[in-house]
């Protein structure tokens, strides 16, 4: 057996023989394998950490919410839901559409829709915080009660959305592809349609045409038939089912102002009020430039993932996702979330960081900073949950709104 390195990467740059800063010694002519979704290499480490490591999936997981100043854990549930048609494989319906939904539920019950993948925003425990929490965390209450409500909640609430948008483009589609199969099809059958009578005519006139209006019906019949097990094949794909979403798996959301008054420090009550009011203000300016920009902004709900504002340019229909960050005079620092990094670089030209100085005196008028491309040469480590940004140079970089 040779004794060598095998290269892999996930990003096509580093490929090359030499590519980036660091690289396993190896052959200098061997290449990097692409390790990216459909892989042969990336299946079998997904097959091999969910053999070693799936059970974890049914135990549970403790996270936590850094940016939260409260002290109620809540727990959020991961649940799958799937929507089908009529069509049958291996005597199942078949799958059109799976989508992964998460729902949080606090101590009295009250769910909540967190967004997309709420989890790249919670860290995992530390030694030191792991041994705050223990014998004060009391999750008897996150059980399959909560899990039951959690699952009830994404059956009204998330469950209908995912089914109706899935049937929005089937429906579109199925039918265009029925227009024009019935187009081409009865195209055709006119034609043997034709055919035929044309034979026939010609039989009752005493010809022998080489094909008989017996054999020239055949095809008109087969096209007839052909066009009805299409249609009922269409239909299937247009009759839609939506299955009962399936609890997948939880973990218990410890609050980072629990952590902060277990280790001793006094919670200070008026604190999460002031980041309501502060941030309500800033939202507020944000839409008071959109509008002044000739946009037509929307606020969106607490929990959407990547913005706070979605922006209609009603004379080119393009449309702007402005993520809002407000300060005080004496916030040194602010902080992004990874989903909102991963936002920002999925669409850049369309995303905007809003900088907004909040003045304490409530009466003055904020001031409002847009940075257009922030986070173009941003690298998010999988583990890192967000990115602190310095208030003073991010002013220094920021424009007028646009």
């Amino acid at each position: 057996m040779h004794d060598r390195y095998a290269r892999v990467t996930f990003d096509k740059s580093h490929m090359q023989p030499g590519a980036g800063a660091a690289r396993a010694p190896g052959p200098a002519d061997d290449r990097a394998e692409l390790i990216s979704p459909g892989s042969v290499l990336l299946s079998a480490v997904a097959g091999k950490v969910l053999d070693d490591h799936g059970h974890t999936l049914h135990n549970g997981a403790v996270l936590v919410d850094t940016s939260d100043p409260s002290t109620e854990p809540r727990l959020l549930v991961y649940l799958d839901h799937v929507v089908t048609d009529s069509r049958l494989v291996n005597g199942a319906r078949q799958m059109v559409s799976r989508r992964f939904q998460y729902v949080e539920v606090d101590q009295q019950g009250t769910a909540s829709d967190p967004g997309a993948e709420p989890y790249l925003e919670y860290a995992s425990l530390t030694a030191e915080q792991e041994a705050l929490l223990a014998g004060h965390l009391d999750s008897a209450w996150a059980g399959p009660a909560t899990e039951s409500v959690a699952r009830d909640w994404a059956i009204e609430h998330l469950a209908g959305p995912h089914l109706e948008s899935v049937a929005a483009v089937v429906q579109d589609r199925v039918e265009r592809v029925s227009d024009a199969v019935r187009v081409r099809l009865e195209s055709e059958i006119r034609y043997w349609d034709r055919r035929t009578n044309e034979i026939k005519t010609q039989e009752i006139a005493g010809g022998t045409p080489k094909l008989n209006s017996c054999l020239a019906r055949r095809p008109a019949d087969e096209l007839a038939a052909r066009l009805l097990r299409r249609r009922a094949e269409l239909a299937s794909e247009a009759d839609l089912h939506s299955s009962l979403p399936t609890v997948v798996a939880a973990a218990v959301i410890v609050p980072q102002g629990l952590l902060e008054a277990l280790a001793g420090g006094a919670p200070d009550p008026t604190a999460a009020a002031d980041k309501a009011e502060t941030d309500r203000r800033a939202v507020a300016a944000v839409m008071a430039a959109e509008r002044a920009l000739g946009r037509q902004p929307t606020e969106q709900e607490h929990a959407n993932p990547g913005f706070d504002i979605m922006s209609v340019d009603p004379d080119t229909g393009n449309h702007y996702f402005i993520e809002v960050k407000g300060h005080l005079p004496r916030t040194d620092e602010i902080h992004v979330s990874a989903r909102q990094v991963r936002q920002a670089q999925n669409g850049p030209d369309r995303w905007r960081l809003a900088v907004v100085s909040v003045p304490d005196d409530p009466n003055a008028r904020p001031q409002v900073r847009y940075l257009v491309k922030p986070f173009a040469d941003t690298t998010m480590p999988t583990a890192m949950t967000k990115v602190g940004l310095k208030v003073a140079a991010l002013l220094a970089d920021a424009g007028p709104p646009r």
